[in-house]
């Protein structure tokens, strides 16, 4: 929970005004909500939780490798260390964020969850398999990596930076 309102607190100027226990109250409340209705179906619920995490990392993971692969060209020397903290100057980021949204979409098309089981994940099971196939971490990359390039280097024509 310090982490939780360390991390909140740095998302917007804004979100200082809020003092940090409050953070910690609404995590703490909300968690063990969660818990209580989890508690019933703890493996399932653990199992999925665990899944979506690493969906979601894979998208982040593959925006920051083909940034510094492609647009920084595995250089740190292209990278400026002294504007992590200026608003005015650092890139807006649409291209990621468009980009993790479009992976995020493909994930849902591949996923295989007791919650959800996507187009994609029932296709490549075929058609006698009761559940689908989980393959939303595999078709996240994939969308990720195609979009990301192209939605970042539309962002560079367009606003130079």
């Amino acid at each position: 929970m310090y982490s939780l309102s360390l991390s909140a607190q740095v998302i917007a100027p804004v979100f200082k005004c809020i003092p940090r226990v409050l953070y910690t109250i609404v995590g703490t409340t909300s968690y063990v909500l969660l818990a209580i209705i989890a508690a019933y179906r703890f493996n399932d619920v653990l199992l999925s939780f665990m899944s979506v995490t690493s969906y979601w990392s894979v998208v982040l993971i593959v925006i920051i490798c083909e940034d510094h692969i492609l647009f920084r060209r595995c250089s740190f020397k292209n990278y400026d260390f002294d504007i992590w903290n200026n608003r005015q100057q650092l890139p807006i980021s649409f291209g990621a964020i468009l980009s993790g949204v479009v992976g995020c979409i493909g994930i849902g098309l591949g996923m295989s969850q007791i919650w959800l089981t996507g187009p994609i994940a029932k296709a490549v099971s075929g058609e006698n398999s009761s559940e689908g196939a989980d393959v939303g971490f595999e078709v996240g990359i994939l969308f990720t990596a195609i979009s990301f390039p192209i939605f970042r280097s539309i962002e560079l024509y367009f606003i130079k930076k």
